[in-house]
């Protein structure tokens, strides 16, 4: 372990973790499925207080039934290359958005496209949920480490 290279890392603050969540379009959201963690990429949008997280459901999915056996979720974005990696971690409950609490148009601003894999349009349906924002931190590189 002696020539383990290291990285300083320093935390975002709150202007930082914002902008981070404002600017990536796409993370992983993390459920629980019994004692199996679950985790899969999706859509997301965040107004500066709520995190809002597009899943698509499919044919044989069952992302709701992980949503409601998950009592605190976990999202987290990254990007960066070695020189400039930095990631953010959000921790909170999922609740399901009422469909008719924004219509198609805001929610096409809000989220990429949705992506589809060998499925019909008719087979996806998109449902959006609200993550309560209970924790966020995050961590981005500051400087390499030397060693005497």
């Amino acid at each position: 372990m002696r020539d383990t290279e290291y990285t300083y890392t320093t935390g975002m603050d709150d202007d930082e973790l914002a902008r981070r969540l404002r600017t990536d379009v796409t993370g992983v959201l993390s459920l629980v499925d019994g004692d199996e963690a679950v985790g899969f990429p999706v859509a997301h949008y965040y107004d500066g207080e709520t995190l809002y997280l597009r899943l698509c459901e499919r044919p044989g999915s069952d992302k709701s039934r992980l949503v409601g056996a998950t009592r605190r979720a976990s999202f987290v974005l990254t990007g960066g290359d070695d020189e400039t990696a930095w990631s953010v971690v959000v921790r909170g409950p999922l609740a399901a958005v009422d469909g008719d609490e924004f219509d198609d148009a805001t929610l096409n601003r809000w989220f990429a496209p949705v992506r589809l894999f060998d499925e019909a349009v008719e087979d996806v349906r998109p449902v959006v949920y609200r993550l309560t924002v209970d924790d966020i931190g995050g961590r981005r590189v500051c400087g390499p480490v030397s060693v005497a």
